[in-house]
């Protein structure tokens, strides 16, 4: 049985425009959950200023999000992978109008940084770790009900964020 993402993301969509409350909370959430991560890579580097962690994990701690960013750039320019709601792509109506970024879907930039942050805290703050893997999964499943995103792109963000976060473990 073949996917079809269009007949998926529809029915999600019916379900949200027939309830506008969880509708507005959903788009809520994709706003929440990307500052909670940027408030949460702050708070990460404050504490390694803080509590004088050595050059080299501090570098590890700026350097391994800026890594993961570089290489999402790279392979959104490589993949060129056209957003669901754009005319080359499943031609869906999002729930957040976006201009612009037409072919710039793979991988999801929301959800490497988010794993990767979240692998960043692993060695450091195990609990915390997991529940931004949990809030991860939640900011994903928001892309892809808002239309922004197609599973397999969220799902490369993920991993590529995973695998960019893992090397941490060298500096602790």
């Amino acid at each position: 049985m073949q996917y079809d993402y269009k007949k998926t993301y529809e029915k999600h969509a019916r379900f949200f425009n027939a309830h506008p409350f969880i509708q507005h909370a959903l788009i809520l959430s994709n706003y929440a959950l990307t500052w909670l991560y940027i408030g949460v890579y702050a708070g990460v580097i404050a504490y390694a200023v803080w509590v004088k962690l050595n050059a080299l994990a501090l570098g590890g701690i700026i350097a391994l999000p800026v890594l993961c960013l570089c290489m999402v750039a790279i392979l959104r320019l490589a993949v060129r992978r056209p957003r669901p709601y754009s005319d080359k792509g499943a031609n869906i109506t999002p729930f957040i109008q976006k201009d612009g970024n037409d072919d710039k879907s793979f991988p999801s930039r929301h959800l490497a940084s988010a794993f990767v942050i979240a692998s960043m805290l692993l060695p450091l703050i195990p609990w915390l770790s997991g529940v931004l893997y949990a809030f991860g999964c939640v900011l994903g499943y928001t892309r892809f009900a808002l239309g922004l995103h197609y599973p397999s792109d969220l799902l490369g963000g993920a991993v590529l964020g995973l695998l960019c976060g893992l090397p941490v473990f060298l500096f602790f």
